[in-house]
């Protein structure tokens, strides 16, 4: 039955390019502007291929060289911390990849003195038992540029390229203008007034409903009396108060700048000095 499942599972990958792997979702057409990244339900998919072909008790050198393409294919998708797209698919690849590097391990271990070169640019990389494990790096002068990779001798030598860029962050309309304004009149004042100042900045008329939160300092609550001057605003048709919170539900908001009064009060567990250490 596990020749069968494998079989048909042989049947469905996609082979390209020597690698091997499984997709749920049909590749986008060539000529995208985008590059393609696997999603991650792809690389879990094929990471939990290939574990079942380690399944088998005998291990052909054909069952090895088709691991080969899998892994290859899931090396190929790994960032330059060697991990995938999300926590889970990640967790699942690495298990694979270990299981892989257990099954072809070998005691000899690589001899595999390699090279990367352009023009006015050369550096040289050993990888033999000392250091199969160790990650070198090397970072390269020049980009874009033409860079050759020469390795001899035998083993199996891991070669990732990783480019690091920056870009400008992406332009942020702001729609609405906040002010807030207070006022702590000496350091033992039991209770100071909060104005919040708003308006409309967007490219319509007005909006629709908004709601404005209201967070008090530490230590202080809503004054009762100025939330009831608030309800008499027109645009305000509703306000929830909490312990050191009050939300405003404005009807909308125009290009006008409206105020909305309201004053906070210290809790009585809270001693003189509040007002000071807030910094006000």
């Amino acid at each position: 039955m596990r020749k069968e499942i494998v079989n048909g599972l042989d049947q469905s990958a996609i082979l390209a390019d020597g690698q091997m792997y499984w997709i749920q979702q049909p590749k986008p057409k060539e000529g995208s502007m985008y590059w393609y990244r696997a999603p991650s339900v792809d690389v879990e998919l094929t990471s939990s291929i290939l574990m079942v072909h380690f399944l088998k008790p005998n291990l052909s050198s054909a069952d090895i060289g088709k691991a080969y393409q899998i892994v290859s294919w899931l090396t190929k998708l790994q960032n330059p911390y060697g991990g995938f797209a999300s926590t889970q698919d990640t967790v699942v690849a690495l298990v694979a990849l270990a299981l892989y590097a257990l099954k072809t391990y070998s005691k000899d271990g690589p001899d595999l003195p390699a090279s990367i070169s352009s023009e006015g640019f050369s550096h040289e990389i050993l990888v033999d038992t000392t250091n199969r494990l160790l990650l070198q790096t090397a970072q390269l002068p020049a980009i874009p540029s033409s860079y050759t990779v020469q390795a001899q001798g035998h083993g199996c030598l891991f070669l990732q390229t990783t480019l690091r860029y920056n870009i400008p962050p992406p332009r942020s309309d702001f729609t609405f203008a906040l002010s807030v304004r207070t006022e702590c009149i000496g350091l033992n004042a039991a209770r100071f007034p909060v104005t919040i100042q708003s308006r409309y900045t967007g490219n319509r008329v007005s909006t629709n409903m908004v709601l404005i939160k209201v967070k008090m300092l530490s230590g202080y609550s809503p004054v009762t009396e100025s939330l009831e001057e608030l309800k008499k605003m027109p645009v305000v048709k509703k306000i929830e108060r909490e312990v050191e919170q009050v939300t405003l539900y404005v009807d909308e908001l125009t290009r006008d700048s409206v105020l909305y009064p309201c004053g906070a009060a210290r809790n009585p567990s809270e001693g003189p000095e509040a007002c000071q250490r807030e910094g006000l």
